[in-house]
């Protein structure tokens, strides 16, 4: 299933659309041969009662995995801003205007533009981060120690260290949810809940068959649109800007 999940969205949607589809080509075939099958139909079929008890198991499957990926997403949005601004403010204190540390300021510029260009868009493959981003970490952290040794005064070498510590705390949640995707478990379960509910509403209608087909029908398109929405935001990181480091820094495009 993560391999499902990590399909570029319109393949996402795509699946989506062809589960969905399949389920109700079942549904539409029980409501041709069922009658046949289950004779007498009141004997064998439950009652309509039954289907709130499916259709409510469909329903908080749906809103488990929406949970998970609002809270991703939240998630998200925090290690981004975490992240870009320990960037700006080392850049800041390392600027000519400010302490002037070019080593700190040229090594800050190299991890920005190493993160945009080698892990903002992997995910699996790159779950322990790239080899070029932690060597861009390692050059600040050695600018780092050589600036708060350099003579500054001690509250500022510990404000200095601490943002680099805040840099290292955000680019590891960033890259924690990059790979965390939702609990396998719940999509199978939320999968398994969308055909069985389908099933069961062409089992319930076997005696009107016409009807059976509509209700199949607009549940169908129902658990499309949820799963649609789902797989829109199923990466939590897909909204974010691909210079969502180097925006308002011009130089650190020209780094690396």
């Amino acid at each position: 299933m993560q391999h499902v999940l990590l399909l570029p969205t319109p393949l996402l949607l795509l699946f989506a659309t062809l589960f969905v589809g399949l389920c109700l080509a079942l549904a539409l075939l029980a409501l041709k041969w069922g009658p046949r099958i289950l004779r007498p139909i009141e004997r064998n079929v439950p009652v309509p009662a039954f289907m709130g008890v499916v259709a409510t198991a469909w329903a908080l499957s749906l809103s488990f995995a929406a949970s998970d990926i609002w809270s991703l997403s939240n998630r998200a949005d925090q290690a981004i801003a975490a992240e870009r601004s320990s960037v700006m403010r080392l850049v800041g204190a390392a600027a000519p205007a400010a302490l002037d540390i070019p080593e700190l300021y040229d090594s800050v510029l190299s991890y920005v533009q190493q993160v945009e260009k080698n892990e903002r868009v992997q995910r699996l493959d790159r779950a322990l981060g790239d080899p070029l981003v932690d060597a861009a970490i390692q050059n600040i952290r050695l600018a780092v120690l050589s600036a708060a040794n350099s003579g500054i005064s001690d509250a500022v070498g510990a404000k200095i260290v601490n943002d680099f510590d805040e840099l290292q705390d955000a680019r590891n949640a960033r890259l924690g949810i990059n790979i965390s995707l939702i609990d396998p478990s719940k999509w199978y379960l939320l999968l398994s809940f969308t055909f069985l509910t389908t099933i069961t509403i062409a089992l319930l209608h076997m005696d009107r068959p016409v009807a059976g087909r509509t209700a199949a029908t607009i549940f169908s398109i129902t658990a499309l649109a949820g799963l649609w929405i789902l797989a829109i935001h199923v990466d939590p990181l897909s909204g974010i800007r691909d210079d969502y480091l180097s925006y308002g820094l011009p130089s650190a495009s020209a780094k690396g």
